[in-house]
């Protein structure tokens, strides 16, 4: 299943589920490179429960980072994705906040991870996806290679 699910007005209760880390356990999961591991605090909110409390409280969208998903297998972000659904909340937008696509060395794997991870947002059915591009120095040459 792919493709934007639901649709919301202007005037529709949304929040972006950053001001929630807290509620969700401070949920963090390797990088491009691989590197870490995945954490969330005991006692977290389950990312599946978040759609159903946040319809309860009368909200109608929610923006996600990738960080706070705590796996990217299929058969989870199906599962997300039917939470949403079932409880009326459309996922707004879809946030990748890592990787570096012009780092100096590997830009290549970063674009690959990046790639992959916006597949997860058409997965989840996000309705927009943002990408923070880079961590480099703004020098000259990563400027020009940032247009590629």
């Amino acid at each position: 299943m792919t493709g934007p699910t639901g649709t919301t007005r202007p005037t529709d209760k949304a929040v972006h589920a950053w001001s929630l880390d807290g509620t969700l356990g401070h949920p963090r999961v390797p990088g491009p490179d691989g590197s870490g591991t995945v954490t969330r605090a005991a006692g977290a909110l389950d990312l599946l429960d978040l759609p159903a409390e946040l319809a309860r409280r009368g909200y109608r969208a929610v923006q996600l980072a990738h960080f706070q998903l705590p796996t990217r297998d299929a058969s989870y972000l199906e599962e997300l994705r039917a939470a949403l659904e079932s409880s009326g909340i459309v996922l707004d937008a879809f946030l990748v906040d890592d990787g570096d696509l012009v780092h100096p060395t590997d830009a290549d794997l970063h674009e690959r991870w990046i790639s992959d991870l916006l597949d997860d947002a058409l997965t989840l059915g996000a309705h927009h996806a943002r990408v923070g591009a880079g961590r480099s120095a703004p020098t000259p040459e990563l400027l020009a290679a940032s247009a590629r």
